[in-house]
């Protein structure tokens, strides 16, 4: 099935679920208001519609309750129906689906094994001879030292691409794996943070250094800091979609709220065109209730954003950071490379690339 043809299937999907109100927004609201626009877009982008199309069908609909003079949020289900099955008709003309994708930025709350799907991801996408990117925004640059870099060494880095203008061509190291490059990261970048707040627009600043590479790679994948600052803002700014690592853990699921209200501002203020690309449960442990609970609540939450590939607990996971290796270089057969390797074949062929 093309590209086209899965956001078409997407589409009839969601139009069709909207005609049973159990379980959809409309339930939930009484009136419409800012909220009701708000919720719903969240709830089409989720439907896998896309930002742009998810955008462009609340849109309408703004319209068309504003001239139809309706009331209800039934009206607005009724209505909303009619915008889908419209967009569904007028063909590939009418929907911005020209790019895909290329910078996927992996953000999640601390200990959820953000660090280790960054590069394990990284590198099991670029041994299928993609050229991919890895950027280390993280002062504590394990990204870095994961994939074999000295962080404490003298070289280039995330820190000069931001505040020394240094070319992101210039800084990007070359690592053991031939179509895998590392923008690394060291201390320094904590300053950054306090070096960015007198810049003029200094949310953009990794966004600017960004695209003018942006044409040389295939994927460019983005570790942050798991606290919002300037730095993560950069990131958030400069993404195209947000891969989120979810631990199958209670604690993880609180974090989850606060994330996505982020992500809300985020694309309300700064980056319109943020998508979530997709959710990776991660540290799953099969003989626990709990982890098999945790992936129930977070599939009714995401839907079918939830990759189908889910990370399991493994200690070579956790030793391969300290030989500088990714765990296919590490340890190739153990069942975190074989889950990593699943879930970078996952991401490709939902990206169609």
């Amino acid at each position: 099935m093309g590209f086209f043809d899965k956001i078409k299937a997407g589409m009839a999907k969601t139009r069709d679920a909207l005609s049973n109100t159990q379980g959809s927004v409309f339930s939930g609201f009484s009136e419409i208001d800012d909220d009701f626009y708000d919720e719903l877009e969240e709830s089409l982008i989720l439907a896998d519609l896309g930002v742009d199309t998810s955008m462009k069908a609340v849109s309408a609909l703004r319209k068309a309750v504003k001239e139809q003079h309706l009331k209800s949020a039934e009206e607005a289900k009724t209505a909303l129906k009619d915008i889908l099955v419209e967009m569904l008709n007028v063909g590939d003309s009418e929907l911005n689906l020209s790019t895909k994708p290329s910078v996927i930025l992996v953000i999640g709350v601390n200990g959820v094994g953000k660090t280790t799907t960054a590069v394990n991801l990284s590198a099991c996408v670029a041994e299928t001879g993609k050229r991919v990117l890895l950027i280390d925004a993280d002062p504590q640059g394990n990204s870095t030292s994961g994939l074999g870099v000295d962080k404490n060494a003298a070289m280039h880095s995330t820190y000069d691409i931001m505040i020394n203008e240094v070319p992101v061509s210039e800084a990007a190291l070359p690592t053991m794996i031939d179509t895998l490059r590392i923008l690394p990261s060291h201390i320094g970048l904590a300053g950054a943070e306090i070096e960015l707040v007198g810049m003029m627009a200094r949310e953009q600043v990794l966004k600017r250094a960004l695209d003018t590479v942006r044409g040389d790679y295939d994927y460019i994948f983005i570790d942050c800091p798991p606290s919002l600052g300037l730095l993560t803002l950069n990131a958030l700014n400069a993404a195209d979609t947000l891969l989120v690592p979810i631990q199958c853990e209670f604690f993880a699921l609180e974090g989850l709220s606060q994330l996505m209200n982020t992500v809300k501002l985020v694309r309300k203020n700064l980056n319109p065109q943020l998508d979530v690309e997709g959710v990776v449960l991660t540290m799953y442990d099969s003989r626990t209730n709990l982890s098999v609970q945790v992936v129930e609540e977070v599939k009714k939450f995401f839907r079918n954003k939830v990759y189908e590939t889910i990370i399991p607990r493994s200690v070579r996971l956790g030793e391969a950071p300290s030989f500088g290796l990714p765990i296919t270089k590490y340890a190739g057969n153990s069942t975190g490379a074989v889950a990593y390797r699943a879930l970078a074949n996952e991401l490709m062929d939902k990206e169609g690339k």
